[in-house]
């Protein structure tokens, strides 16, 4: 029986050339790649397309696993068997979240995988915010592979970050008064959108 993996590696294909992409996934020894972009086409790579980029990770010996719709950040169907809860934050609750999770700690068990989506800045994506936190929590270490070749711990940078400075704000079209600033001590999680 084969020992229980405590890492998994995370990819953003951004608009890299598939041999770039694939080049990355040998270099950390990578066998099975877990897509979880919700709508998992592009006009722009459309070498990343589901069809296309299945086939070609099969060809070149990497493994396959759509989980788009259990662990994808715009998952509408999510939403709805959440009752209609924009928070993804608040989707972890979700049957198909807990489905996709435990499908994906399978693989990980299994397999030296990669959690791919779109996003290249990794602490920009769910594959940091919401999936790295959840698989820290079974003892899975989140590894982020960059364009570069470069690999960071998710946790190697802190999640949240304070801000000191001012931010503004502005009124309404039909105040008179000027937009004023508001002091804050906001997490930068808090400031950015909900979604990845």
């Amino acid at each position: 029986m084969k020992e229980q993996n405590e890492e998994v590696y995370s990819i953003g294909h951004s608009n890299m050339s598939y041999r770039s992409f694939a080049s990355l996934l040998r270099k950390w020894s990578i066998e099975q790649v877990v897509d979880v972009r919700t709508i998992p086409f592009s006009r722009h790579v459309p070498h990343f397309n589901y069809e296309v980029i299945r086939r070609k990770l099969r060809q070149s010996g990497f493994e396959y696993l759509y989980l788009g719709n259990q662990l994808g950040s715009h998952n509408s169907r999510m939403r709805n068997s959440c009752e209609s809860l924009s928070d993804y934050r608040k989707q972890i609750a979700c049957d198909a979240f807990s489905d996709g999770m435990s499908q994906l700690i399978e693989q990980i068990n299994e397999n030296r995988v990669a959690i791919m989506c779109v996003e290249s800045a990794p602490y920009r994506c769910h594959r940091h915010t919401i999936l790295a936190a959840e698989l820290a929590k079974v003892g899975v270490s989140t590894q982020h592979i960059f364009k570069d070749g470069q690999v960071r711990s998710a946790f190697d940078a802190p999640l949240e970050r304070v801000i000191t400075d001012e931010r503004w704000v502005q009124r309404s079209l039909f105040d008179s008064v000027e937009a004023e600033p508001l002091a804050t001590g906001n997490s930068i999680n808090e400031l950015l959108p909900r979604v990845a």
